[in-house]
Formats: C-alpha cells, sequence, structure tokens
C-alpha cells in the first residue's frame, strides 16, 4: 500500500499550448507523482486542463463545460511543495494558479450609466488581471469596449473610426461576454458577443458532476447532473499503480449530451461520434461536409425547439456582405413577403405577424413561416405583433390603440407555443407580454437575484425578464445575493439561502415587480 499522500489523487490533467516538448513530459510526471492521471486528449475524463494563454480547442472545449483552467506553474510549484513534505491545500492552490480571465485584456465602458455596476466591473477586471481604462484616447491601448443600451455611443464610433484606419483593434461586445466569461473562468470568442450582433442571452449550460478536487469558485452550488454517463475514451497516461486506477473509477464522468460540444469544436479536425458514444477520429480524417439547411432531417421527437430559440441562434443577424461593421442591426431585418421554408406544421396557418425591431429577423420569419403563418409589414393587418422582451416592450408603450396592444406578444411567448404546439395563453407566464411599465425599475441595480428549480425554458424566460426589469442576475449564488428566486424551496442553493439569510421568493415575486413598476417587499412572497 501507498502510504505517500497524493493531493492530486482523483484528477485526470490535460494540457493545452505548451510547446517546449522537454517541458511537456517532465511536467505530466511531476503531475503523475502527485497522484493524477494525465491524458494527451481532450476527453471525457479530464478533470483540470494546464494551459499557457487564452484560446484553442481544448481551452474552448474546457470553458464551455467550465472545467477549471490552470497555468503550469500549479504542478510545479505544488510538486516542489510536496517534495519538500509539506501538505498543500489544493483547492488553495487551484485559486491561486488558475489562468486569469482577463490577463491581457485593456478594457473601457461605454452606455452603463449605473455607477455601482461600473464599479463593480472595474474590481471584477482587476481581480482576474485586467486593466480598466476610463477613456478611450490615443495611442490607443483599449482592447475591448463593454458596450450596453441601444444607443451608439461617442466611444463606439471613436472605437470604429480607430479600427477602420487599422491603429486598433478593439473589440466592441456586448456586457454579456464579461459576465459570461467571468461566470466559466475563461474568455469567450468575442465574435459572438459583438454589438452589430443582436445583444445576446447569458450563456447557461447542463452542469457536468466533477470531483471534489474540481475548482468550483464560479458555480460553488451546481447540483449533480442526473443525466447518464458515457464511456470514457481511453487516456494516455504514465505508468501508474493499481491503487490509482482502482480511484479512476470513481471519477464522475460528464453528461452524454456534452460530447456534442466537443463534437461541434472539433468535427473539422476530423473527429465524429462513434456509434459507441465516443469521440474519435473520422477513419478518412476528411473535413465533414455541411448538409444543406434543406436536406436537413426533421428534430428528434422530444428535443426542445426551446433550445433552438436561444437569443444568439433566433435573432442572430446573417452575415454582412461588406467589411463594415455598423452598430445599427436594421440590416437583419427580414422583407415580409411569400414564405421561403415549406410548412411542417399548421399551429399558425392563416395567421399574420408583424415583427418589430430585433424581432425583424430571418430566423424568426423562418419559424413562423414553418408552423403555417406568415409576416406582414402592416401592424393593423396583423393578428398578433411580436417584439422582444428586453427591446421591445418600448413599442408597446408608446402604443396608444387598446385594441392594438392586445395583439403584443413577445420571443417567450413564440417560443412556448411553437414547443407546446398551441397557442399560449399570454397569462400563462409574465414573460408572454412586453412590459407596459417604465424599465428599469427603481432601485433595481440594487436587486443580486440567482435562481433555482425552473425548467429550461423557464430560465429562459427569467432571465430575460431580470434583464429587462435592470435587475442584476448573479453569475454565482453567494452571499451578495439579495434575493433567490426557487419555486420549488429545494435544492442546495436553497439550503445555502437559509443558511446565509438570503430570502427565497417564488414567481410571483416578479409578476408583482412587473404589474407595480417597482421592487416588491419580501414577506408576501416568502415560500
Amino acid at each position: 500500500m501507498d502510504r505517500c499522500p497524493r493531493p492530486f489523487l482523483g484528477m485526470v490533467i490535460c494540457a493545452t499550448g505548451i510547446h517546449d516538448k522537454a517541458r511537456h513530459p517532465t511536467l505530466f510526471r511531476k503531475a503523475v507523482e502527485l497522484g493524477a492521471q494525465t491524458a494527451q486528449a481532450f476527453t471525457d475524463r479530464v478533470t483540470h486542463l494546464v494551459a499557457k494563454d487564452h484560446g484553442g480547442a481544448k481551452y474552448n472545449c474546457a470553458l464551455q463545460l467550465k472545467i477549471p483552467i490552470l497555468l503550469s506553474e500549479w504542478i510545479t510549484e505544488c510538486y516542489e511543495v510536496w517534495l519538500r513534505g509539506d501538505d498543500i491545500d489544493v483547492q488553495e492552490s487551484l485559486e491561486k494558479y488558475r489562468l486569469s480571465v482577463f490577463s491581457g485584456v485593456i478594457l473601457s465602458i461605454s452606455g452603463i450609466t449605473d455607477v455601482e455596476r461600473r464599479t463593480q466591473i472595474n474590481r471584477l477586471l482587476i481581480q482576474q488581471k485586467g486593466v480598466y481604462a476610463k477613456e478611450l484616447e490615443r495611442p490607443v491601448k483599449v482592447t475591448h469596449l463593454l458596450c450596453s443600451g441601444d444607443d451608439e455611443t461617442d466611444k463606439m464610433k471613436y472605437a470604429e473610426k480607430f479600427n477602420q484606419r487599422k491603429e486598433a483593434n478593439i473589440h466592441l461586445v456586448w456586457e454579456e461576454w464579461f459576465w459570461d466569461s467571468l461566470e466559466f473562468g475563461g474568455r469567450f470568442d468575442e465574435e459572438k458577443y459583438q454589438v452589430r450582433r443582436p445583444r445576446p442571452e447569458r450563456k447557461s449550460i447542463t452542469e457536468p458532476t466533477f470531483s471534489k478536487h474540481q475548482f468550483t469558485c464560479f458555480s460553488p452550488s451546481a447540483p449533480p447532473s442526473s443525466s447518464p454517463a458515457t464511456e470514457p475514451e481511453p487516456s494516455i497516461s504514465l505508468p501508474n499503480n493499481a491503487d490509482e486506477e482502482e480511484e479512476l473509477a470513481s471519477i464522475n464522468r460528464i453528461p452524454a449530451v456534452t460530447i456534442k460540444v466537443w463534437q461541434s469544436l472539433l468535427q473539422y479536425r476530423g473527429y465524429e461520434v462513434s456509434s459507441q458514444g465516443r469521440l474519435v477520429r473520422s477513419p478518412t480524417k476528411s473535413r465533414p461536409t455541411k448538409q444543406p439547411v434543406e436536406d436537413r432531417p426533421p428534430s428528434p421527437t422530444g428535443e426542445s425547439i426551446i433550445t433552438k430559440f436561444r437569443r444568439v441562434n433566433s435573432f442572430a443577424p446573417p452575415k454582412q456582405a461588406t467589411g463594415e461593421i455598423p452598430f445599427a442591426r436594421s440590416h437583419s431585418e427580414p422583407a415580409a413577403g411569400p414564405s421561403s421554408a415549406p410548412a411542417t406544421s399548421t399551429l399558425f396557418a392563416g395567421i399574420k405577424f408583424c415583427a418589430l425591431g430585433e424581432a425583424k429577423s430571418a430566423s424568426v420569419k423562418d419559424a413562423i413561416e414553418r408552423s403555417g403563418g406568415s409576416l406582414t409589414s402592416e401592424e393593423d393587418d396583423a393578428d398578433y405583433i411580436l417584439v422582444r422582451l428586453v427591446s421591445g416592450s418600448k413599442f408597446f408603450r408608446s402604443e396608444m390603440d387598446q385594441e392594438q396592444r392586445m395583439k403584443y406578444r413577445t420571443e417567450c411567448w413564440l417560443e412556448r407555443s411553437i414547443f407546446e404546439e398551441k397557442h399560449c395563453d399570454p397569462e400563462a407566464h409574465v414573460s408572454f407580454t412586453p412590459l407596459g411599465i417604465e424599465v428599469p425599475l427603481p432601485n433595481a441595480e440594487k436587486v443580486l437575484i440567482s435562481f433555482s428549480g425552473l425548467d429550461e425554458s423557464e430560465a429562459y424566460f427569467t432571465r430575460r425578464l431580470v434583464r429587462a426589469l435592470g435587475m442584476t442576475l448573479a453569475p454565482v449564488f453567494s452571499r451578495q445575493a439579495t434575493h433567490l428566486l426557487c419555486p420549488s424551496a429545494t435544492g442546495a442553493k436553497f439550503n445555502k439561502a437559509r443558511e446565509w439569510g438570503v430570502p427565497v421568493v417564488h414567481m410571483g415575486w416578479l409578476t408583482e415587480a412587473v404589474h407595480t413598476g417597482s421592487v416588491p417587499d419580501v414577506p408576501a412572497f416568502l415560500v
């Protein structure tokens, strides 16, 4: 029996971006001596990734799954401590040596007027090794401009000007890029958050369950997944003893659905999912040919259509034909006209929709027409007027005709109706109709809310509603939260809320906020 303490026992470590071929095996050897297993390929057994910098296929896989991304010094420093006989605090070492989310980022802010939120962003940015720049000026050092609001600001105009003149390469991104990157523990691709695209929803995943050594500061109370685990692909490891092999069997596996994430990232490098559910290199190693949209098979029975209507998908405009990056989103508006997609449902047969603002997109037009409906540019001719919950409620508030107001619906209503294959009652959920109140609510900036126990579609709707009201959705549930939305009154977050004294409310609290135009008092809505 090996009586020597192995602090990394139960870990499976993979590395990326370490180009020194002599250093790579040395690093892995030290990890093995500390008790870890090592893997050359990123498989569903990996629990920690060692990286030198941001980016790459392995990095993106780890980021999507919230697998901790650490510097190589994590292994070397822990090894030195262990070698001389001192004890290692694994959790502390993970905190100390993680790859800082915003290292190398010089960030400025545009359109965020709330002083407390700006201060919070500044503080969190510095914590993650980023640099805050109050002004955008020459010589240009800013790398990212964090944007919010509907209006194009002077900072955005100057950033575009500097980019066009090749003076700088400033990423103009929505505020969600900052919070998503912070929550998931790594830097997401800025392209998906560019302001030329409609403002995205916050990211969410089916949380995988990891070993007790997993770095979990971004999501400390994530519930274990109930999804079945897949059979792991063999990892390439240095020799270990029998005890270590037995320990590996206790490692929790990532749910089967997450193999699709890896496939989407690696398919162009010749990987595919085998009949056994493993990610393997294709025998031909050929680049897969994209299947034409018209020839794609229909969705498998039981697959939620809600997953296909996430904001980044359902309201993303087509790529610009020119090199310009206009802030105006009118380029994404499709012309109302004859259907280009064959109807696969009669849900909206004979019904006309008029889409306003960001709801004007090719994807929404396609979804309506596939359900038998059609689009018109005339509001008076429409049976329903479709707007975005977050950005489109202003159209509803400016409409004085009460009969026209009765026609208004949000994208949440459209998604749910298509999912349930029926015309949902607009009163069934508070997010199904636009907001008739002025937003943001007074004192909404003081609300830091988290939620738990909601089904997938309700979680999407709640995120949108919270953002529309001007409240802040907490990236992580912590003691700083002012409210926990948990109608079920069960789960890890609920238990922590009771322990920390955070009030737990049901959906009626949000409904009351929408009806009254103010942040409700808590006592009447406690669960």
